[in-house]
């Protein structure tokens, strides 16, 4: 299956595979919703949200942070001693090991992990978000929590190049900007919440800059830095097997699309009245004003 699915990659023009994908997530219904339905589980219109993500300067940034503000965390943020301080009122998980049967062995000890402490510790109401493919048996099986909704979305990637076009496809509720990096969709749900403002922190963005290629096997190398984490070189590998390799022409096309989508971003939130700031004390992202939370 996976030879004739690259042998249909190989034939097919991005542009349509792209199409294709995103159709197959738009039409997968099974207790899913388009966005435009995000702002229905939450009756009031948030006028600022911070939302972290999980860069190496988020751990000193985080002292900046007042624990009666609203946040939205993504990933594996509960693993954090700051998890029961900052209470985030919104959660997005979105990369594939959190929801597959095939996830390598290390995935499958992170995540639960992360459920677990988000199973035990969470005292207060959160949302979290899954995309409309995710397999929820996963998190079921190990959050029983009853402050917790877990809201499915419905939404496929979309990217014509034309950021007008793009609006026009954004504002249906079921189109997005690629699907690359979870702190993008955490940015695009905030839009939809309807938050007069977007706080950034965790957003480093400077993975493409920690890859290292091995002079004589080609095999790519990463230094992953996350702000509860030791640094860490490890081969890098596709989630959720760690079977396949990267290539640079695949890490690079994918830098590419994380900062195009955050380009989009920004057009598109402006014209839902939203302004976002990146207050990030280090930040590879140039599409959004920055913030200096120490003057603030």
């Amino acid at each position: 299956m996976l030879r004739i699915k690259k042998y249909l990659r190989e034939f097919t023009p991005s542009t349509i595979w792209l199409m294709l994908s995103s159709l197959k997530k738009v039409l997968k219904l099974d207790r899913s919703v388009p966005m435009f339905f995000v702002n229905r589980y939450n009756s009031i219109e948030e006028e600022k949200i911070f939302v972290l993500g999980n860069g190496p300067s988020l751990k000193n940034d985080m002292q900046l942070l007042s624990d009666d503000s609203i946040f939205f965390c993504v990933n594996n943020f509960s693993t954090s001693a700051y998890y029961s301080v900052l209470k985030p009122k919104y959660y997005l998980f979105l990369d594939s090991y959190f929801f597959s049967e095939s996830s390598h062995q290390d995935w499958v000890e992170q995540r639960s992990k992360t459920f677990d402490a988000i199973d035990k510790q969470t005292s207060w109401n959160m949302t979290i978000y899954v995309p409309s493919w995710a397999n929820l048996k996963f998190i079921e099986a190990s959050i029983n929590n009853k402050y917790i909704k877990i809201v499915k979305l419905r939404v496929g990637d979309f990217d014509v190049g034309s950021k007008m076009i793009n609006k026009l496809a954004f504002n249906t509720g079921i189109f997005g900007p690629h699907q690359v990096n979870v702190l993008i969709y955490a940015i695009y749900i905030s839009i939809w919440l309807k938050a007069k403002e977007i706080v950034v922190l965790g957003a480093d963005t400077s993975f493409h800059s920690e890859v290292s290629v091995d002079q004589f096997t080609n095999e790519l190398s990463m230094n992953f830095s996350h702000f509860n984490d030791e640094p860490s070189k490890k081969l890098l590998m596709k989630n959720p097997c760690k079977t396949q390799p990267f290539t640079m022409f695949e890490i690079m096309d994918t830098c590419s699309k994380t900062f195009g989508a955050h380009d989009m971003l920004n057009y598109f939130a402006k014209s839902k009245s939203c302004t976002i700031y990146n207050a990030s004390s280090y930040s590879l992202i140039d599409a959004y004003e920055r913030m200096n939370l120490n003057v603030e």
